[in-house]
């Protein structure tokens, strides 16, 4: 019996997908523009994760809902954000969690509209 607990345990312990380096980025430092990088890390448990990374030397953020302003398009349907990072700073490191029922059935795209100084920003990552 005590096998059996351990071996289920081990099982649900890791994460159903995992998407290890596969950073995507877009935008740059120029002049209120972004450097945003992500990075698909988990899907465990009806949640989905991303890392994000954002840089800049002069955008401002104080008025921009990264919550409303991103989408993810997956198994032909559209998710915003569970949770973001707050756009407080010039260098953010953070992460994305959005809710999923069911398996990933189709490729990933994320698209953050109206950062910065580009209308929109797309990441794209073929099907696990």
């Amino acid at each position: 019996m005590k096998y059996i607990i351990f071996i289920t345990f081990v099982l649900l312990s890791f994460p159903a997908y995992s998407f290890e380096g596969d950073l995507k980025s877009t935008g740059n430092l120029g002049y209120e523009n972004a450097l945003v990088e992500l990075k698909p890390l988990s899907f465990k448990s009806g949640v989905m994760v991303f890392t994000m990374t954002v840089n800049t030397h002069s955008a401002n953020f104080d008025d921009f809902d990264l919550a409303t302003n991103t989408v993810l398009y997956i198994n032909n349907i559209k998710i915003n954000p569970i949770q973001t990072s707050n756009l407080n700073s010039h260098h953010i490191n953070g992460e994305l969690r959005f809710s999923l029922e069911g398996d990933i059935t189709t490729d990933i795209k994320i698209t953050i509209e109206n950062m910065a100084s580009e209308a929109i920003r797309e990441f794209y990552w073929p099907k696990p």
